[in-house]
């Protein structure tokens, strides 16, 4: 009876299926990626054996910080530390792929070793001196870049020469490519500083007693743990306040749409409803079914959203731009997560329509007109549309249509509103950000040099350059 009623009106089931799926698909995509990004912040420690990870106290993410080679020195003279190896993790810009990752790492040090090489050789200062720029590429970059050994990939303007490829299990590593320390700290402009130092410690009991003498020891440097290294970056907090804010507004959005079109199915059926309690079924039975069809709505939609998030997420790793940048880990209890917002959606959205329909008299919903009813609203009273100019009429009878059932125009309402909000927020904080972006580089500029190939935040220009545009007539 459930599945009769709802394919009674297949294409407004179909309409609310679509939105409850759109909420579950944005839950499931962006908390893949939002998860597949924590495992790749965890793989730049973990991965590597480290105990402690020091970087930039102040860093928004380690891609920004920037840390003295110096430091490098001190912390190997510290008791209990065993081992200190450095890090350069940038970003770059290849053939196609206008953000892609490259980490620098001496090629002696422990935090390379777990790049295992599955083609040619790995990472030598002899390869260096044989080779010119030597570089190895991650298994799944090679396969997104159709390189092999012995190829040549060009990082911004400077050409290296591909000399082994590698696995190591993580795709945030595996899409990527690493070069000598120092060629990164070329590409990142970082001269003698460091992305961030990883430890190895004799007893690994003593990382909280040696995390606390580091930091009090340098101020500028945050020290972390590498289980805790990516909830510790602050870039993590926004992306997941941007995935929960997003998916909380599509959620919303399928909700007004499930209660509008559970409410509008009870206010046709008034008759059926007036029958069914005429020949012996009680309220709670006729709750139950409601509730029922509003869970199967929702359900179907969530399993529908849960596929569609699968199939968006497959969609942009095989995009070549950003397959390297972006990687997706999927866990079951982001499933479980879409699954059960979609029934709380059909609860909460069956809710009121469910109580309104078990609440009908039988005597009263059977005189009903159901969905036809030209019931006029209580809360205003229109002239008739015989009356009055044409305009007149015309509003007079949409408006006394919107308000014959004011809860249900109410809910419609609400959804258009939603979505509206969602778009003029998030415009506007684009336009917020391209506002102040553009004020900063018209504050008393004519020009803004910045690097061809990357984002002004990543640009990176020669010093020799600018003083020779400095020395240009007219500047």
């Amino acid at each position: 009876m459930i599945l009769k009623s709802l394919l009674r009106r297949k294409t407004r089931t179909l309409l609310t299926v679509a939105g409850v799926a759109i909420g579950v698909a944005a839950i499931v995509a962006l908390g893949a990626l939002a998860e597949g990004l924590a495992a790749g912040y965890g793989a730049l420690g973990g991965g590597s054996g480290a105990d402690l990870l020091v970087a930039q106290a102040d860093a928004i993410d380690i891609v920004f910080s920037a840390v003295d080679e110096e430091v490098g020195t001190a912390l190997t003279s510290l008791s209990g530390v065993k081992e200190v190896d450095s890090m350069v993790y940038t970003f770059s810009s290849t053939e196609g792929v206008p953000y892609f990752i490259v980490f620098g790492y001496e090629p002696d040090g422990f935090a390379i070793q777990h790049f295992k090489i599955v083609a040619g050789e790995g990472l030598t200062e002899r390869a260096a001196r044989l080779r010119g720029r030597p570089l190895i590429l991650g298994r799944a970059a090679a396969d997104d870049l159709g390189k092999e050994v012995g190829d040549t990939l060009r990082l911004y303007e400077i050409t290296y020469r591909i000399v082994g490829i590698y696995e190591t299990g993580a795709p945030f590593e595996d899409g990527a490519a690493v070069v000598l320390l120092r060629e990164a700290q070329a590409l990142a402009g970082r001269s003698r500083q460091v992305s961030a130092f990883l430890i190895k410690l004799r007893d690994a009991q003593d990382a909280e007693r040696i995390r606390q003498r580091i930091e009090q020891r340098f101020s500028d440097l945050t020290v972390t743990q590498s289980s805790d290294f990516a909830q510790e970056q602050e870039m993590m907090a926004y992306i997941q306040g941007f995935t929960w804010a997003v998916s909380f507004l599509a959620v919303l959005i399928g909700g007004v749409g499930v209660m509008n079109t559970v409410l509008m199915s009870v206010f046709e059926r008034t008759r059926e409803f007036g029958t069914l309690r005429a020949v012996g079924w009680r309220p709670r039975q006729v709750l139950g079914m409601v509730l029922g069809e509003s869970l199967a709505l929702t359900g179907l939609g969530g399993l529908v959203g849960a596929g569609l998030g699968v199939a968006a997420v497959r969609a942009v790793e095989h995009v070549p731009a950003v397959s390297g940048f972006l990687s997706t880990t999927f866990s079951p209890i982001l499933f479980v997560q879409g699954i059960g917002v979609a029934l709380a959606l059909g609860l909460v959205g069956g809710a009121y329509p469910a109580w309104r329909a078990s609440r009908l008299l039988p005597a009263e919903a059977m005189r009903a007109e159901g969905g036809t009813g030209t019931r006029s609203s209580r809360f205003l009273r229109l002239p008739s549309a015989s009356g009055g100019l044409g305009g007149v009429r015309f509003g007079g009878a949409a408006l006394r249509n919107l308000l014959r059932q004011p809860t249900r125009t109410l809910l419609t309402t609400t959804g258009i509103g939603i979505a509206i909000m969602a778009m003029v927020s998030l415009g506007g904080l684009a336009d917020g950000l391209v506002a102040s972006i553009t004020a900063i580089a018209r504050e008393g500029v004519q020009l803004v040099g910045i690097q061809a190939d990357a984002s002004i935040d990543l640009s990176t220009i020669d010093v020799r350059v600018v003083n020779h545009i400095a020395a240009l007539p007219r500047v």
